[in-house]
Parts: C-alpha cells; sequence; structure tokens
C-alpha cells in the first residue's frame, strides 16, 4: 500500500463518509447547515502513519 498524501486521505474520508448509510443521510439532509471536520496523523506509524478523523453536523 502507498503512503497517503494529504488529498488522497480526503478523497478516501468522504468516499467512506458518503459509502456509510449514516453519514450520507446527515449530510444530504437539508437541515444541514454547517460541517466541520478534523483530522489526527500520527507520523511515526505505518503507510502515512496513523490517523483519526471525525465529520460533525451542526443544523
Amino acid at each position: 500500500m502507498e503512503p497517503h498524501s494529504y488529498a488522497s486521505l480526503a478523497r478516501l474520508a468522504v468516499t467512506m463518509w458518503m459509502n456509510s448509510r449514516g453519514h450520507r443521510r446527515n449530510r444530504m439532509r437539508g437541515r444541514v447547515r454547517l460541517t466541520a471536520t478534523a483530522a489526527a496523523i500520527e507520523p511515526g506509524g505505518r503507510y502515512c502513519g496513523r490517523y483519526w478523523l471525525t465529520h460533525d453536523f451542526m443544523g
């Protein structure tokens, strides 16, 4: 597996969120006015490092 760039990690995260029934429903719902995303990366891990992602919805 190749290391992720920031762009490839972002594409992977969005793809995974949109393939998640709950995330997709929340994102596509008209009541959501704001979203926030955050990433934390431990660079010493395998490949691009160990990472954690979050996607929050506010309406």
